[in-house]
């Protein structure tokens, strides 16, 4: 048994706080638009701003803005249930096509929690909930497949869970 206090609950004021405090994710504009602790997944959007774009004019999400999204969303979810954010310790994307739309949601939950990883299941999805970009997931031998047809991301996500 640890002597240490059960982390205070995360509610979406105090995570939007939090993610806040990073100039990165304020400049990208992330929103915290559910969080649901129970489940542990959490729900961010963002909007396109020519500072997002991968060229100017062209509509097009820069792919470092999408990958800040999915990091951050899978980040959040884990730290629902850890009470504070935790570093990322391995990431991959493959684009294979552009996003175009306006605005992006990433939906996070944790598939799988360890003493000192975990590995957070990541979608994003454009207007009305249009999933074109969903994901595969892989971080060791375990992989959980994307929930829908025609995986246009593979990303590859573990964070660490426990502090030293």
């Amino acid at each position: 048994m640890s002597d240490q206090p059960a982390p205070a609950p995360l509610d979406a004021e105090r995570m939007q706080a939090i993610l806040d405090g990073s100039p990165f994710i304020h400049f990208c504009g992330m929103r915290v638009t559910a969080l649901d602790p129970a489940a542990g997944s959490v729900v961010l959007a963002m909007e396109l701003r020519p500072e997002l774009e991968r060229r100017q004019g062209t509509g097009q999400w820069h792919g470092g803005a999408i990958a800040g999204l999915i990091d951050t969303a899978g980040d959040a979810a884990v730290a629902l249930g850890l009470g504070a954010v935790v570093p990322t310790i391995n990431f991959r994307v493959d684009y294979l096509r552009p996003a175009t739309t306006r605005h992006l949601t990433a939906t996070a939950t944790v598939r799988r929690a360890g003493r000192t990883v975990a590995h957070p299941a990541t979608s994003v999805a454009g207007h009305a909930g249009e999933r074109f970009l969903p994901l595969h997931l892989r971080s060791g031998r375990h992989h959980a497949p994307a929930a829908t047809v025609g995986a246009r991301l593979r990303v590859r996500v573990g964070l660490i869970v426990a502090h030293p």
